[in-house]
């Protein structure tokens, strides 16, 4: 794979189809590739998924794709109001925090 030149930019300045690293502290480092690695990139990542898919139990499906949490969060619930124990739950918005 050839060098990719990265550029460091402020938190203001908005850019499109480019790659992003955040940073905590606001700032955003984006990769400007060329094709040939984009292309190569997106072929492992779709071996990679493929094949950590088949690995993963099915109890790990929160954020897994066409695997809602929402279908095991209710399983959850049921299965603590039929033995009765009591059940603690917190959500948290990932987006929002």
């Amino acid at each position: 794979m050839s060098k990719n030149k990265q550029v460091q930019l402020e938190n203001k300045t908005r850019w499109t189809g480019m790659e992003r690293t955040r940073f905590a502290n606001g700032n955003a480092i984006i990769h400007l590739g060329n094709e040939e690695d984009k292309v190569q990139t997106r072929i492992m990542l779709e071996r990679l998924e493929t094949t950590l898919d088949k690995r993963l139990r099915d109890e790990q499906a929160g954020f897994r794709q066409d695997r809602p949490c929402t279908e095991y969060i209710s399983t959850i619930i049921e299965r603590s109001l039929e033995s009765q124990t009591p059940l603690h739950a917190a959500f948290v918005d990932i987006q929002k925090a």
